[in-house]
């Protein structure tokens, strides 16, 4: 009898033990279950935050877009009107300008041959290439040597060899077309040479002999020269036909234009290097 209240006891103790146990697990289970659906919805709260997140910055990089588009548009629009990107940098914008400037006043010198070659009738003849035409000019510059001039002939005519030029000079070009229409005499002679008297770096850069070099006012004063010459065969009655004076006026002030926007730009290159030099130095 004892020994099987003995085992009965153990067996008590035993079963008390494995509730507690039990009891453990089922608590622990319960708080784990519990840990679990807390965790779940604080996932499920953390989803929808960053889903809204997701939405408001798809919305700001929207914005952002069309915000960058009206700045382009910005941009553009200053540097159509202004001439430079206000982004850049100061001394790249003036390295810019310079390069502008420079390819502007290339383009106005081609631009002034093309309007010269418009005009070849003027200043046309193979006498230009004459060797005697150069003697004669170096003669005329040297009569401001007083030395010199006292031993030229008081006719000119005669000691500079001006009809042995004419009569070559006849045979081609502007001269032998004023030729046929008027008189043959020394006076009108006379005149029809000094039409390759001024003009003789027109031909050159009209027919592409030479090119136009930095110095332009040389070039408008012979354009200002070859007008002034036709009108003043006008005045003294020669015929010019087809070579009227009026359309070397045309020339003129083309041609006038031109060289004054090209000297605008030189003057503004100048200053902008000197700005950009400045900008060096003071690094």
């Amino acid at each position: 009898m004892k020994k099987q209240s003995k085992i009965l006891y153990a067996f008590t103790i035993l079963s008390i033990i494995l509730l507690i146990i039990i009891s453990c697990f089922c608590g622990y289970s319960y708080l784990n279950v519990k840990n679990i659906h807390k965790i779940e919805e604080e996932n499920t709260s953390l989803n929808n935050k960053l889903v809204e997140l997701l939405k408001v910055e798809e919305q700001l990089k929207t914005e952002s877009n069309s915000e960058n588009l009206n700045l382009e548009k910005l941009s553009l629009d200053f540097s159509s009107k202004y001439g430079y990107d206000y982004t850049q940098k100061e001394e790249n914008i003036i390295k810019l300008e310079i390069e502008n400037l420079k390819a502007a006043n290339v383009l106005i010198k081609k631009q002034l041959k093309d309007e010269i070659k418009k005009y070849s009738k003027y200043y046309s003849g193979d006498y230009y290439k004459n060797e005697s035409l150069d003697a004669i000019i170096s003669k005329l510059v040297n009569l401001n040597n007083m030395n010199g001039a006292e031993y030229l002939n008081t006719n000119l005519y005669t000691e500079l060899k001006i009809s042995n030029f004419i009569r070559n000079a006849k045979l081609s070009g502007t001269i032998k077309y004023l030729s046929s229409i008027n008189n043959d005499n020394s006076e009108i002679n006379l005149l029809l040479f000094t039409t390759a008297l001024y003009s003789k770096d027109l031909n050159e850069i009209g027919n592409d002999l030479s090119d136009i070099d930095e110095n332009l006012n040389k070039i408008y004063a012979q354009i200002i020269s070859t007008e002034e010459i036709f009108s003043n065969l006008e005045k003294y009655g020669v015929n010019t036909g087809n070579l009227s004076s009026k359309n070397l006026s045309l020339l003129k002030n083309n041609c006038g234009d031109l060289i004054r926007q090209y000297y605008e730009n030189k003057g503004v290159i100048e200053i902008l290097t000197n700005i950009g030099d400045k900008n060096e130095k003071s690094k």
